[in-house]
């Protein structure tokens, strides 16, 4: 909250165009490039309803790479690493970067429990639901921009070691998206099976 709320001058803002793109790697590199599975247009419904919400939340500064290993704790203080993409951006990105680790499945409860610990400090006129709905929302597109770029990473230059992390990240995808969208029955039903098959042949 006090890095958010910080006055540093100079932070380039997101863009509409940039947060898009970035969400499209789910569909292009992850589905079409990495998985071979032709993406229907119930994945371009979901990536048209998030980048409206997520340009509607609350703005301030974003580390943009917040995860436990760019934490450090040392003398009950915890220090931050890794500026060098910080931006302005919506406050669900940063919460989602710390709160949806690559490395935990998706936990809602206790996710809403250190959320309502956050709004209970940041002093922003937001309530625990439109927290909850920016972090739901900027989840939901950097686990589809992240699910893209480690596929492009792989394919470009055979980098391995982050593949292992791809079934987690597309568990936590699916829980945070909302069960109207189609797009949770072909997850379940064509993505995630393809994914295990593309896994294990390499």
């Amino acid at each position: 909250a006090e890095i958010q709320k910080a006055n540093i001058s100079g932070l380039k803002k997101f863009t509409y165009e940039e947060l898009l793109k970035q969400q499209q790697l789910f569909s292009k590199s992850f589905c079409d490039r990495f998985l071979k599975i032709l993406c229907d247009e119930q994945i371009n419904l979901l990536i048209e309803e998030t980048i409206p919400h997520i340009m509607e939340s609350a703005w301030m500064n974003c580390h943009y790479d917040y995860e436990r290993r760019n934490l450090f704790l040392k003398d009950d203080d915890v220090y931050v690493i890794d500026y060098q993409d910080m931006r302005v951006g919506p406050i669900g990105l940063d919460l989602a970067g710390i709160l949806l680790d690559h490395y935990y499945d998706f936990n809602k409860d206790q996710i809403c429990k250190y959320l309502a610990y956050y709004e209970s400090i940041i002093n922003l006129k937001n309530s625990k639901e439109d927290i909850y709905e920016s972090f739901r929302w900027c989840g939901i597109q950097r686990n589809m921009r992240i699910l893209g770029t480690l596929s492009d990473l792989y394919m470009k230059d055979k980098r391995d070691f982050r593949l292992k992390d791809l079934p987690r990240i597309l568990d936590n995808l699916y829980n945070l998206i909302p069960d109207r969208f189609v797009i949770k029955n072909m997850i379940q039903n064509e993505i995630k099976p393809s994914l295990k098959v593309k896994l294990n042949s390499i």
